[in-house]
């Protein structure tokens, strides 16, 4: 899979389907496409387990060609710290690759964690390295 940037000028997207809709940037990510009067769908983990084995099917199943995707869900740091939570974080996104190579979607917005970045650090800018001090961290990297 190569990544790149597709896009150079602001367009309107046909749908906007935002994996992780019940999480705190997903609600008000639809929130605000449909004040735009964009097309949206939200996913949460009601909807969708994108970590089981089968989650790029059924994934795929719901994308259309030209969807922007955008990937915010993740197991957040109190659901786990560890190699179980890293793991299926990592499933999540084999998922979300797995169902992008099925389908031809138009671009893939991927949200990172601040966790990435050293906790000893107060202020961060695009200049601060990232040095993940835990598996969540290393996971977002």
């Amino acid at each position: 899979m190569t990544l790149s940037h597709a896009h150079g000028e602001a367009w309107k997207p046909a749908r906007v389907v935002v994996l992780g809709a019940s999480g705190f940037l997903g609600r008000r990510l639809l929130e605000a496409g449909r004040r735009a009067d964009m097309a949206t769908v939200g996913l949460s983990s009601r909807d969708l387990d994108l970590a089981d084995g089968a989650a790029a099917g059924a994934l795929a199943e719901r994308l259309r060609a030209q969807d922007v995707l955008v990937f915010l869900a993740a197991l957040t740091p109190d659901k786990g710290r560890d190699s179980g939570a890293l793991m299926r974080n990592l499933a999540m996104a084999r998922a979300v690759c797995g169902a992008t190579r099925r389908v031809q979607i138009a671009q893939l917005v991927y949200a990172s964690s601040d966790a990435v970045y050293s906790f000893a650090t107060t202020l961060i800018s695009e200049e601060t390295p990232a040095t993940a001090t835990d598996l969540y961290g290393a996971m977002h990297r």
